[in-house]
């Protein structure tokens, strides 16, 4: 709680006081004298207010040598920080029209509409009757004498709650939240700042400060960088350190708890739990499922080879429509199309899922837009229809493969490969059984080319898009073969994929070439033994997880779903050796591996930060190497993810890695550099960084490099618009790699170009990009997540809440009781407002003065 205290200044020095009173009292006493001869002159009236002018001047300038001011302790330490974050996305402008009664009541009592505190039981049986399926009884009989006097008393009043319930009915979600903090008789914002330091933010797929004065305004007037399009309960929860040293003493959220991001909240309420916080959830919005018609998710490969086959499957909530047929259209830019008619189930979940099989028989990019049957009494109707493309290419996978022995990765990934007709595999086995029968082995036992005649100019994996290296021996693969390795790499933009090997890969090698390929260093090995009989697949040994890098990449998604396809990724069978390492500075860290020891993390695990611990345990590492890529891979199992599924995720992962490898290696450029887009279709709010790479001897000529990617129009009729230009600036850990992040751009076809303003690139270099229309997942399911919420209370050691009881938050919160205070200080002596009153004074005496004829 805030201190006020009102300061003398000029008291606390003692000669200053003195010195102050004394020219006072004197001054006092000059004025009573001047007052005895004007009384000879005026009349005792006017005397008087001269006096009293005088006297009133000569007390303000008392005050103002005594220098007063206003002190304001604020006992940070005592009352600690409380975070209130607001969910501001697309289903926080659900108008909840389907909402039960006793909903819509909790709703009106917070936010004032109805109630106080002499009906509080009252309103609190009503309630509890709707939420027990009954009829509230409106009247008690001791409120009335008769029975027609009661039945005129309840139809009244049950006429006023209808009346507020529909008023109640038609608020947003986010304005039902925008008033409970602002808006009320004591609005929450009003009363956790009596107690506490307040940091309000607003949240959606970022998080972004909220001023305090004026929040409701800011609640309503979002700012215009902030992407709604998902929702990302983790952020809320983040427990980022505050403009002053308090500590946190709880994190209130209001939010309807529909999670749409990839990231885990649980994990973030666990690390409040760990800092002893409380995370204090408001329910906003209703449970029940509001009749509409949306398209969740669909599941499409944007690229893919000419005449490939390819699926697309769609899946789409019809909620409040069972039973009901619907028509499901799936239409081509050129006019064709194809509509299914679909049935919804009648009972279980509303979901459609259906799949549009397509052949790539045209080269290009093809764009397709896929709607449902939207109905008048649907809730929404901009989730009804998702648009998305499909690029065609002409071109194929070339896969070396090769391996010490036929291990069993070795026998699925060449399998894997051979059936996929856009692939061409060529395997080599060093070691394998050859009885003199056949006139040679099965697979070759040599590599293509011979390394004591490779030359730079010409090198032999120039016609290879992807190099996939097992558990090799030095004998097999010398230092030069390294080096052939490296420049197809940095110069040819190959891409590398290095398994881990139990015999010699890569800690028997001695390669300085495949030291600076190799994205992870200190390699430690991971053995896990005694596992029980009867675990479950993926109990058994360590499993994988997804960081956020690589949840961002398109050859580890095997779900459309984010969220899905990290439970999917940690469902798999786990794995019983690997070789996990630290990442380089310029690696990312795709997966981890989970459930590992603590002798496995190295010295002091529990000293580990959680991204230092990722940093350590990297098992799908990645990093850019000159024009090309490497990958590392610290298993030699990824066949046990075809127990119980067979190819599909298996074939996916690999085969996702080989169109990723053709297009890399196919990336506009020149002999002097490479642009790349890290994703070649987006939604109008997803990040997109643009790279270029460089090569160094370009960049030796060209020591102070402007580049600059320009975006324009594809569409001829959109030629007229400028373009819109980004900085490339070049990253500290990679001098040759310039990088920006691309800016939110409006649906349609785009052409990035690469620019420089100081240097000559030659041939023009640019990229295409495809902009979506905004996608549905943050509306594709309406209803409010309670389930969710309660998680994130329990897992925090919090509690809760229903938007009528959000008051209670403040004895949910963990404030500290020990005092240390921080002292605002406020000069009251040299305001304005002493100046003005001075002035106005001193010419009220004069004029009174000069209207009685006084000099």
């Amino acid at each position: 709680m805030p201190d006020n205290e009102l300061i003398f200044h000029g008291a606390v020095q003692s000669i200053q006081f003195w010195m102050s009173l004394a020219v006072c009292f004197g001054a006092a006493w000059l004025i009573v004298l001047l007052m005895r001869y004007e009384r000879q002159l005026v009349s005792r009236g006017v005397g008087f207010a001269l006096l009293s002018l005088r006297l009133t001047v000569l007390v303000v300038l008392l005050l103002t040598f005594l220098q007063p001011t206003m002190t304001r302790t604020i006992n940070r330490d005592r009352t600690g920080r409380v975070i209130v974050a607001v969910d501001v996305s697309e289903s926080m402008d659900t108008v909840d029209e389907y909402a039960t009664n006793a909903e819509l009541l909790r709703w009106a009592r917070a936010a004032g509409v109805v109630g106080n505190q002499a009906v509080a039981d009252r309103l609190d049986a009503w309630v509890a009757a709707w939420e027990s399926g009954n009829e509230p009884a409106w009247v008690d009989e001791s409120e009335a004498a008769t029975p027609a006097r009661r039945a005129e008393l309840a139809a009244l009043r049950k006429q006023n709650i209808e009346q507020v319930l529909e008023t109640v009915r038609k608020l947003p979600r986010r304005e039902i939240a925008r008033r409970l903090l602002t808006e009320t008789q004591q609005p929450l914002l009003d009363e956790l700042a009596k107690v506490a330091v307040v940091e309000l933010r607003v949240f959606a797929s970022q998080s972004e400060p909220v001023v305090m004065e004026g929040a409701g305004d800011a609640l309503t007037n979002l700012p215009p960088a902030l992407s709604r399009s998902s929702t990302n309960l983790a952020l809320s929860l983040e427990a980022t350190a505050g403009s002053e040293s308090a500590p946190l003493a709880g994190v209130i959220v209001l939010s309807d708890g529909r999670h749409t991001a990839d990231s885990d909240p649980l994990e973030a309420a666990s690390r409040l739990s760990l800092l002893g916080v409380p995370a204090i959830p408001v329910l906003i919005g209703s449970e029940q499922r509001p009749k509409d018609i949306s398209i969740q998710s669909l599941d499409y490969p944007q690229v893919v080879f000419l005449n490939d086959s390819l699926s697309v499957r769609v899946r789409a909530f019809a909620d409040g429509y069972a039973g009901e047929e619907l028509n499901l259209t799936m239409a081509h830019s050129d006019g064709t199309q194809e509509v299914r008619s679909l049935t919804v189930p009648a009972t279980g979940p509303a979901l459609l899922d259906e799949r549009f099989e397509l052949i790539g028989d045209e080269a290009g990019r093809h764009e397709y837009q896929l709607t449902v049957d939207g109905r008048p009494d649907e809730t929404r109707d901009d989730n009804n229809a998702r648009t998305f493309s499909i690029n065609v290419v002409d071109d194929r996978s070339r896969v070396l493969l090769v391996d010490s022995e036929a291990r069993w990765d070795f026998r699925y990934l060449q399998t894997a490969f051979s059936r996929d007709e856009r692939i061409t595999v060529t395997p080599v086995i060093f070691n394998q059984p050859y009885l003199g029968v056949l006139p040679d082995t099965f697979f070759s036992r040599r590599l293509p080319f011979d390394p004591r005649q490779a030359n730079e100019q010409q090198s032999p994996l120039a016609d290879f898009d992807l190099l996939v290296i097992g558990d090799v021996s030095p004998r097999e693969f010398s230092p030069d073969v390294w080096a052939i390795v490296e420049h197809w790499v940095r110069d040819l933009g190959g891409t590398l994929v290095l398994a881990a090997g139990r015999d010699a890969m890569p800690r028997a090698h001695r390669a300085p070439a495949l030291d600076r390929l190799l994205p992870v260093s200190q390699l430690r090995e991971l053995a896990i033994h005694n596992v029980p009989p009867d675990a479950l697949p993926n109990e058994m040994g360590f499993t994988l997880a997804l960081t956020d890098d690589g949840a961002d990449e398109d050859i580890l998604r095997l779900d459309v779903d984010a969220i899905a396809n990290r439970r999917l990724w940690q469902s798999l069978p786990g794995h019983f050796w690997g070789l996990t390492g630290t990442a380089r500075p310029s690696a990312s860290v795709l997966m981890t591996a989970q459930g590992l020891p603590d002798s496995a993390l190295g010295p002091q695990p529990s000293t580990l930060t959680p991204l230092k611990r990722e940093r350590q345990t990297g098992i799908l590492v990645h990093q850019y190497y000159g024009f090309g890529q490497v990958l590392w891979l610290g298993i030699d199992s990824t066949w046990r993810w075809r127990q119980r599924r067979g190819d599909e995720l298996h074939h996916r992962f690999w085969g996702q890695i080989a169109r990723w490898a053709t297009r890399n290696k196919a990336a506009a450029g020149n002999d002097v550099v490479r642009l790349s887009l890290s994703n070649t279709q987006v939604e109008p709010d997803e990040p997109v960084t643009v790279r270029a790479i460089w090569q160094k001897r370009f960049l030796d000529q060209n020591p102070d490099l402007k580049a600059s990617v320009e975006f324009v129009r594809t569409d001829a009729k959109a030629s007229d618009e400028p373009p819109l230009r980004i900085e490339l600036t070049a990253t500290e850990r990679r001098p040759e790699l310039f990088e920006g992040m691309l800016p939110t751009l409006p649906p349609g076809a785009w052409t990035a170009r690469l620019v420089s303003e100081n240097a000559d690139l030659g041939a023009p270099v640019q990229a295409e990009l495809f902009v979506s229309q905004q996608r549905t997942v943050e509306t594709a399911d309406l209803a409010a997540n309670r389930a969710l919420l309660a998680r994130i209370a329990d897992a925090s050691g919090g509690r809760l809440l229903l938007p009528d009881q959000i008051h209670e938050a403040l004895s949910v919160l963990k404030l500290p009781e020990d005092a240390a205070g921080i002292r605002q200080e406020r000069a009251l002596w040299d305001h304005w407002v002493v100046m003005l009153t001075f002035f106005t004074l001193l010419t009220a005496e004069w004029i009174l003065r000069k209207l009685n004829g006084l000099p």
